[in-house]
């Protein structure tokens, strides 16, 4: 399952257009800062696919995008402003 995951990338659409998952697109634009590198780390749990530069910012395909939007905009807010909204516990964070 992990060499699967290591093959998501430019080829789908290239090489096997007919088995591309699709999907609708969520994105999420926020500021800069070393929040970003905690979100990194921890989208990288879910895929190691995941880059761990600096100053880039990063791709990563899930089947529950709308929690990982909330789950990285919780990170944010906790490394910019020091405060969470209640509805995240730990687990977002985590």
């Amino acid at each position: 399952e992990e060499d699967e995951k290591k093959k998501i990338g430019r080829s789908w659409g290239v090489f096997n257009r007919r088995q591309l998952p699709l999907g609708e697109a969520h994105v999420l634009s926020l500021d800069d800062g070393r929040w970003l590198l905690k979100a990194k780390d921890r989208a990288r749990l879910e895929w190691a696919g995941v880059n761990d530069l600096p100053d880039a910012g990063f791709t990563l395909f899930v089947p529950d995008a709308e929690e990982w939007l909330r789950r990285i905009e919780a990170i944010h807010d906790l490394h910019m402003y020091g405060v969470v909204s209640e509805d995240f516990g730990p687990e977002m964070l985590n």
